[in-house]
């Protein structure tokens, strides 16, 4: 269903989705039947094994980005994420270590959730190069989502104006020329894609939107995600707090992703958003 949502490309890419499971399957050697995961918002997710052991077959539509997701897995090399078993950028698969028991983390603990951002918050400069430049500036990493929240925006007009996403952006970028720090940042850390792991704790998952750029941005996503629970200014703090930031700076974040997010986010996590935006 959300392959046929996105119209033509996606009943064409749809037709490419068997074939290329089964060229995957006899190439990495891995273990039939598969089966679908539940979740996969933007990706096709598979549950797979190869020598009897659990992984995952991730399939990446055109639509969405490859490179980031792999060049951010392979800086990480399993430490704070997914292992990287196998990729094949021409099918634009990925194969991962399947984390267990990979329950959302939804708990308030930020202490756990600081440590984790810290983990995987690597320095450029200590990381292969070509892995960096398969990374975008965070400049296009706000150009990105806000783009994404333009189209959402055409199709839910109800969510607000796009003269609201325009001065997010202009003010996102602002904070992105004035970061004090370069670091390869997630881009999309909230609860959905924090999971629990019983060997690393925490892992995140889903880069997709990985950049390099200022990590403040990270915390303020995972504040905003929990923005039905507690103020998201509450939580920002904290995180800076507990990372050693300027707290300012990840409030500044905060309040814009969570404007953005409005035009993003499930409906009843953008209603709570919207009290909290105009309180």
């Amino acid at each position: 269903d959300r392959l046929l949502s996105r119209g033509a490309a996606g009943r064409e890419y749809a037709k490419t989705v068997a074939p290329t499971v089964a060229v995957l399957a006899h190439e990495w050697l891995l273990d039939e039947p598969f089966r679908f995961f539940d979740g996969g918002i933007f990706s096709l997710v598979l549950a797979a094994s190869r020598n009897g052991e659990p992984c995952v077959l991730k399939l990446v539509p055109p639509w969405m980005s490859y490179e980031q997701e792999r060049a951010a897995l392979t800086a990480w090399a399993g430490n704070g994420s997914p292992d990287l078993l196998e990729s094949d950028p021409d099918r634009r698969a990925l194969l991962l270590s399947f984390i267990a028991p990979g329950e959302r983390f939804s708990d308030i603990d930020h202490e756990r959730v600081t440590r984790l951002a810290q983990q995987i918050h690597l320095d450029p400069n200590r990381i292969d190069s070509g892995i960096v430049a398969a990374l975008p500036s965070q400049e296009q990493a706000v150009a990105q989502r806000c783009a994404t929240a333009r189209q959402a925006l055409l199709d839910m007009p109800d969510r607000g104006t796009e003269a609201e996403i325009t001065v997010a952006e202009r003010r996102m970028y602002d904070l992105v020329s004035s970061r004090p720090s370069d670091r390869v940042v997630h881009g999309d850390f909230q609860v959905r894609n924090i999971l629990t792991c019983e060997r690393q704790q925490l892992v995140a998952i889903d880069p997709a939107w990985a950049c390099i750029g200022d990590p403040a941005m990270d915390l303020a996503m995972w504040a905003v995600s929990h923005g039905h629970a507690v103020d998201p200014f509450e939580i920002a703090a904290e995180c800076a707090r507990l990372y050693d930031l300027d707290p300012d700076r990840v409030r500044r974040w905060t309040r814009e992703l969570a404007v953005v997010e409005c035009f993003m986010g499930k409906s009843s996590r953008v209603k709570n958003l919207r009290n909290w935006l105009e309180a």
